[in-house]
């Protein structure tokens, strides 16, 4: 089988477009590939912008402004951010500016993806590719943007805190009903749902 082209950032590792070539060449099947500079994210298939991130970089660009421009561009598109990352290796600081961020992403509906390093990344970029040229992904990508329920989009979301999984980000809905009521809880009243340490990261995440 061959798919369409995909399209690399020339600034990235020749070690992904290798590592992509790999998977597709195991699959027996085949795959054209471009390097070329990209003006807007890091690799592009058919109408679907990734933009490839370590946790490094990505508070990097917070630090320098660069990622509140690309979000501004990034959520025009039907974009899937890849975070190569650890929650585990990141201080308590640098793990509230991920969080916020995080959160402001989901907010701007661009899809998160989480990969352990760059050889997970190539691997679910043909997960990706494989799907979509099969049409199980080409309903959500005809259009301009995902359009997931405001119900999973709120799930979604807080999931992005560090220590909310599915379940307590249902416990924070059931008790809560809106993200701004979330937002505007205090510490005492999120401690009658959940531990004191999670509450002091849920009101951090939405207030510092």
């Amino acid at each position: 089988m061959s798919f369409n082209t995909l399209i690399i950032d020339n600034r990235e590792p020749e070690k992904l477009k290798n590592k992509i070539l790999d998977i597709f060449k195991i699959k027996n099947k085949q795959i054209n590939i471009i390097t070329q500079r990209l003006n807007i994210g890091d690799i592009i298939y058919g109408n679907v912008i990734f933009e490839r991130k370590t946790f490094r970089d990505f508070l990097n660009s917070v630090y320098d402004k660069r990622l509140e421009k690309q979000k501004s561009i990034l959520e025009q598109y039907n974009t899937i951010l890849i975070l190569e990352c650890n929650y585990i290796i990141l201080d308590n600081k640098e793990q509230k500016i991920f969080d916020t961020n995080l959160v402001d992403l989901m907010l701007r509906n661009i899809k998160i993806i989480y990969s352990f390093d760059i050889s997970n990344t190539a691997y679910i970029i043909y997960q990706f590719i494989e799907k979509l040229t099969i049409g199980i992904s080409n309903k959500i990508l005809s259009y301009k943007k995902f359009t997931p329920s405001i119900e999973n989009e709120k799930i979604q979301m807080l999931m992005a805190i560090n220590g909310i999984g599915e379940k307590k980000a249902l416990k924070l809905i059931d008790n809560f009903k809106t993200i701004k009521n979330i937002a505007n809880a205090s510490i005492e009243n999120l401690k009658n749902y959940f531990s004191e340490s999670l509450s002091n990261k849920i009101y951090e995440v939405f207030n510092k």
